[in-house]
């Protein structure tokens, strides 16, 4: 199994230098543009078992989850249907991704689901998107709840 730096809460300078000593992983941050290209690097993360790292799996999600040209919202679900036990930032990556989609409300169920974890909840970056998902949902009456959520 390859080296993880996921053990603890890594540092952006940690998850740079991981990134850089691994060239599919350095690939994906510097030449990939389109979904095919994400799809060529995923298949060989797999085959290599470095999928298995969050950062690696974060990275092919962070990519996957952009709006449409460049991303594919549900190709981003696929990943993070696989990660094992995902981290805040892929809860959010994958909330805003849905937020920003065609299917808004899938980022409102996948929140619900985030606040039914005991492993990860939700930070204050993760609010925007939700309450983004609600109002492009038509419920911002709805999401005007979560305000309290936040301030306690």
């Amino acid at each position: 199994m390859p080296p993880s730096v996921c053990s603890s809460n890594p540092s952006s300078t940690s998850i740079s230098k991981f990134i850089s000593k691994q060239p599919y992983l350095h690939m994906l941050e510097t030449k990939c543009s389109t979904m095919t290209d994400v799809k060529k690097i995923h298949a060989h993360l797999i085959k290599s078992g470095l999928i298995k790292d969050k950062i690696a799996a974060s990275r092919v999600l962070a990519f996957s989850a952009k709006s449409p040209p460049n991303g594919d919202i549900n190709y981003a679900n696929l990943v993070f249907t696989r990660i094992e036990n995902p981290n805040l930032f892929s809860w959010n990556t994958i909330i805003r991704g849905f937020s920003e989609s065609s299917t808004p409300q899938y980022a409102i169920h996948l929140f619900i689901e985030m606040l039914n974890t005991l492993e990860v909840q939700p930070f204050l970056l993760t609010y925007p998107s939700v309450f983004k998902a609600y109002a492009r949902h038509g419920l911002a009456k709805d999401g005007a709840q979560l305000h309290g959520r936040i301030i306690n």
